[in-house]
């Protein structure tokens, strides 16, 4: 078992590793970018990296796009970015997809109401369908790190992101979780600011 820690931890630094020295290249994105990517100077650190190159040149497309999308990403976000934007640019994705389907479902978008906690119910139990659930944790937290934020919202949103997190244990479509929610509702186990 310490041999199998002592391996992970060896392929996550590698990651790390070949993330700074990619960046320290300053590839740009293009048809070249593998290419460029595999000839880039290696060391003993650094020499397994190119077997990294398509990854490596497949994420750097992802982050200007969410940047774009999304300009009100906290900080926590912005750092989950730089790690894995293409998880990143998915999980955003799926905020888009739970906001269709809330306002389709209650005809409005707003803060603090049942659309809202609707959103971050269906957002949170998607990603946890997707990712998996400490994944999912991890960028529903950081999204909510927002200096900005209430109190008041702040507790409405992790704890309606909790929620979706359990419920998203189990595969369900959009109709299912829908009619979770609404159950949920009913069950007075989510939590709502504005009635």
């Amino acid at each position: 078992m310490p041999i199998l820690f002592f391996l992970l931890a060896i392929a996550l630094h590698a990651d790390e590793t070949c993330s700074d020295w990619f960046r320290a290249g300053k590839i740009k994105k293009g048809s070249d970018c593998t290419f460029e990517c595999s000839i880039l100077m290696v060391d003993m650190a650094t020499f397994r990296c190119p077997e990294q190159c398509h990854k490596l040149c497949e994420d750097i497309a992802y982050t200007p796009v969410i940047f774009a999308l999304y300009p009100g990403l906290t900080a926590a976000e912005k750092e989950l970015i730089k790690k894995d934007p293409k998880t990143l640019y998915n999980a955003y994705e799926l905020a888009r997809e739970a906001e269709r389907i809330c306002t389709k479902t209650y005809g409005v978008s707003d803060i603090n109401d049942i659309s809202d906690a609707c959103r971050h119910y269906i957002w949170s139990s998607k990603l946890r369908q997707n990712i998996g659930k400490e994944a999912a944790k991890q960028i529903l937290d950081a999204h909510e790190k927002n200096e900005t934020q209430p109190e008041d919202q702040y507790i409405m949103d992790t704890h309606n992101n909790t929620v979706g997190l359990q419920d998203g244990a189990k595969k369900m479509s959009d109709l299912e979780l829908i009619k979770k929610f609404k159950q949920n509702i009913q069950r007075g186990k989510m939590h709502v600011i504005k009635k």
